[in-house]
């Protein structure tokens, strides 16, 4: 039998507390998680998953997977799990991705302002955001990535997570960029030139190849 809408927001809940329990961060445990790097987890990943938290195979997993596969795609994502920080980093990712064009840019060019050091400290995280016209929270998304728990920085591997976002298709990237909260709506302005440049990026897609990029 399908789940109510309460229990499906109950079991949402309770898997999101599982893993914060585990890897103390929704990151860290997504990456668990995701072995391969993917951006989305299968029922047969999810189950293994799963099994790695401890969840009662004979209860937990089936009502869990319900839960979280709102679409009914086959398929789990970080944004079923935590649709905050799917939305915080996606929209980050997106506007790296128009201004600096790639993460190696601009994490050598906006991000990394302390070149003695091999991590970026929250104020410098949150200013190279403000340059470059992020509309989110910059402190959230320092702490969203920050899945290693070093209180010093965010890692370039750390940053690298973004990667995710830069391999998915166009319109999934430009989801994450819709109502990204109250700093979006006060950025509005910010926001519409990354959005209306992604679509002439898109634009160009759909004449190309057909490649992301």
């Amino acid at each position: 039998p399908r789940l109510t809408t309460a229990q499906a927001v109950a079991y949402r809940r309770h898997f999101r507390q599982l893993l914060l329990r585990r890897y103390h961060s929704v990151l860290r445990g997504w990456k668990a998680l995701d072995r391969h790097g993917h951006g989305r987890l299968s029922f047969y990943e999810f189950l293994r998953g799963c099994h790695d938290l401890g969840v009662d195979p004979d209860q937990g997993p089936r009502n869990l997977w319900d839960a979280l596969d709102t679409d009914r795609s086959g398929y789990i994502s970080l944004e079923k799990i935590d649709p905050y920080a799917a939305k915080l980093l996606g929209s980050l990712a997106v506007t790296i991705r128009v201004v600096c064009g790639t993460l190696d840019k601009a994490w050598d060019g906006w991000f990394k302002k302390q070149f003695y050091s091999h991590r970026v400290s929250k104020e410098d995280f949150i200013s190279a955001c403000e340059e470059l016209g992020y509309p989110g929270d910059g402190a959230a998304a320092w702490e969203a990535l920050r899945s290693d728990l070093a209180t010093v920085g965010v890692s370039r591997g750390e940053f690298g997570f973004l990667e995710m976002w830069f391999a998915q298709p166009g319109p999934q990237m430009r989801r994450c960029l819709m109502g990204s909260g109250s700093s979006a709506t006060q950025s509005c302005g910010l926001k519409s030139s990354v959005l209306t440049s992604w679509n002439r990026h898109e634009s160009l897609r759909d004449s190309s190849d057909g490649s992301p990029f």
